[in-house]
């Protein structure tokens, strides 16, 4: 399938140490089918610095978060069936890894191009501790 233009609503909620963040945005992007997996590819900003994002959603399965910057590359499998190895890795050759485990996860696809996601996950460090709890909305159309 070839590449069609999207527009992106997002909403996360980071629950950290007991406080609350909200992040919303709103951005243009790209959405294809490759086989089964769908593609949500697109560009947020933080602290200043262009980050490129790839939602690769695998229907009934979950989702893997792929973010790319100068600083930092991540990989943030979120898929329902037990628990996820997340690697972070940092320009300065430093690797992270923690542990993603999947609360919800709710994909509906209204027709290609035009549907949303609603994801809610825990990560914890190796040692088992809980670093914080995340929830995820995307909704994106054509």
């Amino acid at each position: 399938m070839k590449p069609q233009p999207i527009t992106i609503q997002g909403h996360n909620e980071i629950t950290q140490d007991g406080e609350k963040n909200t992040i919303d945005f709103e951005v243009s992007g790209q959405y294809y089918q490759m086989q089964k997996a769908l593609y949500l590819e697109y560009e947020e900003e933080q602290e200043g610095e262009a980050v490129s994002v790839r939602v690769k959603i695998i229907p009934g399965d979950g989702l893997v978060i792929r973010r790319k910057s100068k600083a930092l590359v991540s990989q943030l499998p979120l898929l329902t069936s037990g628990e996820n190895q997340v690697h972070y890795q940092l320009s300065e050759g430093y690797q992270i890894e923690l542990v993603a485990q999947v609360n919800q996860f709710n994909h509906v696809e209204d027709q290609p191009g035009e549907g949303s996601i609603h994801c809610v996950y825990t990560l914890t460090n190796p040692a088992g501790e809980v670093l914080g709890e995340y929830g995820l909305e995307l909704k994106y159309q054509s």
